[in-house]
């Protein structure tokens, strides 16, 4: 049901309002019509048994729009609490498409990381493997090193050998060449053998110079080796950490992940539970306005009942009329004049009215509104005014009006249900018609 539906529903209670208040007025013309008229039992009797009904009906009329308004302000409450529901709805699941929107960024990016960490996990590892390699190598070279080491060192050996040697051999010479030329062979042969142990000395220097070069090359790969391998170290580090740090970060990833699962899983639970309160909230509303629909039958069915009923009462008072009123005292007829004239007054088919000195009830001798009150005496005049009729009693005045001349009047006047108003000579009250520029 919508808004405009909701002001149709209020202008229908108005129009049934307007036409309760037409039917209690016509059951009090009749009441004062009884009173009044004696005789012809049987129609008055049929017009008191009309206006029961017709006050029955009256009340059931009030009764129904009364429920029919009440239907109605239970119906906007319940469509203001739909609509308050589906924002939250629509909150919900923007919240709910936003999460969705992080995780996936938050899963896109722990991918991305868990990528990172694989690619420098398989780097650490090939470093690792280079570095294993190279300290294999760098073994063997150490272990060549101490090879040529401990071959330079016995060939040093043997020089100092065969130097001692040549040594002992110059001196069997110098003790040779002292015995002569017997010696002579011996000499040559010592010689020759000088000269073999010196062309092999000189080998022996030459492969010593040689493997000392070798020696020299080893180290300097060695050293190469070593840096290459603190290097590597140092990249292993460096990765060792950044996976770590990776790793710490998927892991916080992963708790963000969890969190915003579990909170756009509530958000979906109180999604559902929006949604099956707004549907019983629209059940609510289809059976209120399926109420109300019932009960516009029923005010219609009652009101064609007060319509008829109204109809058979004039007709019958039409009846009766001619021949009861004739029958009427001078006072009685008096007496119904001012009665049918407050009911003019009530009903306001009249503009004004003259009141004489006394004490009136606002909402029974005369209606509620907003009046303008003229002296229609010969002197000055009090007007008083009072909130209730315990007030009248401890006379507290809610107001207190002087008019001091025939023709003087006031200005606008207030008189709500249940107030008392007194006047001591006559005076005219008239409907106060706003303000008239001239």
């Amino acid at each position: 049901m919508n808004q405009n539906h909701i002001v149709e529903e209020g202008i229908l209670v108005k129009k049934n309002v307007a036409f309760s208040i037409i039917a209690v007025l016509t059951v009090v013309a009749v009441v004062f019509a009884v009173l009044f008229f004696a005789g012809n039992s049987d129609k008055t009797k049929k017009i008191d048994e009309l206006t029961a009904d017709a006050a029955a009906k009256t009340s059931q009329i009030e009764a129904l729009n009364a429920d029919a308004a009440e239907k109605a302000g239970q119906i906007e409450a319940l469509q203001t609490d739909a609509a308050d529901k589906a924002s939250q709805i629509e909150a919900l699941e923007t919240d709910a498409a936003a999460k969705a929107g992080q995780i996936e960024t938050l899963e896109t990016d722990a991918a991305a990381k868990a990528e990172q960490i694989k690619t420098l996990e398989t780097d650490a590892a090939a470093k690792a493997e280079q570095i294993q390699t190279l300290e294999t190598d760098l073994a063997a070279k150490a272990s060549q090193i101490q090879t040529l080491e401990t071959d330079v060192a016995d060939k040093a050996d043997q020089i100092k050998r065969l130097v001692t040697d040549v040594v002992s051999k110059a001196g069997q010479i110098e003790t040779l060449e002292a015995n002569a030329a017997a010696k002579d062979d011996q000499i040559k042969f010592l010689e020759t053998d000088i000269e073999a142990k010196t062309g092999r000395i000189e080998t022996l220097g030459t492969d010593a110079a040689a493997k000392a070069g070798q020696i020299e090359t080893l180290n300097a790969d060695a050293a190469e080796k070593a840096a290459q391998i603190e290097t590597l170290n140092a990249e292993v580090t460096d990765k060792s950490a950044q996976i770590e740090t990776l790793t710490a970060d998927v892991t916080g990833k992963a708790g963000q992940i969890e969190a915003l699962n579990k909170d756009a899983a509530e958000k979906a639970a109180q999604i559902e539970t929006l949604n099956a309160a707004v549907a019983e909230k629209d059940k609510q509303i289809e059976t209120l306005v399926a109420d109300a629909a019932a009960k516009d039958s029923q005010i219609e069915s009652l009101t064609a009942d007060v319509a008829k009923q109204k109809d058979e009462i004039e007709k019958l008072e039409k009846e009766i009329s001619g021949s009861q009123i004739a029958s009427l005292s001078d006072n009685d007829l008096l007496a119904l004049e001012e009665k049918i004239h407050a009911e003019k007054i009530q009903r306001r088919t009249v503009s004004e009215t003259k009141l004489g000195a006394g004490t009136y009830t606002v909402g029974k001798d005369i209606p509620a509104g907003a009046f303008v009150i003229t002296d229609d005496g010969k002197y000055s005049m009090n007007i008083f005014v009072y909130q209730n009729a315990e007030d009248q009693e401890k006379d507290r005045r809610k107001y207190n009006l002087v008019l001091w001349a025939n023709g003087d009047k006031t200005g606008k006047l207030e008189l709500e249900d249940g107030n008392i108003l007194k006047i001591s000579d006559s005076i005219i009250l008239s409907v106060y018609e706003g303000i008239v520029w001239e």
